[in-house]
């Protein structure tokens, strides 16, 4: 997977959680990240490269969990295809963020 992508989505996919009354806005940005985060995986790239490209570009730690918490679903079942990814990422968006 190209690095700068990756870092491109998961940067647009960690930002801004500055309070909870914005999680719609970050659970539809970590959606849009399902496909690169698919791809990331069937092409082997090391789930510790992605947490980190996380970690460098999550706005918070909050969100930055949420999506690693995703991350490490998608990585552990290789079943998922892009669709079933985004409404993985979503539901776990939704109800840790959006409580």
């Amino acid at each position: 997977m190209n690095k700068k992508l990756l870092l491109a989505s998961v940067a647009f996919a960690g930002m801004g959680l500055s309070a909870l009354a914005q999680a719609g806005p970050v659970c539809e940005a970590q959606k849009a990240a399902a496909p690169d985060l698919v791809e990331a995986r069937d092409t082997d790239t090391a789930i510790e490269e992605v947490y980190s490209a996380i970690d460098e570009n999550a706005s918070s730690e909050a969100s930055a969990n949420v999506l690693k918490d995703s991350v490490a679903q998608i990585y552990a079942d290789k079943s998922l295809d892009v669709d079933a990814a985004t409404r993985l990422i979503g539901d776990n968006c939704e109800a840790k963020l959006d409580a």
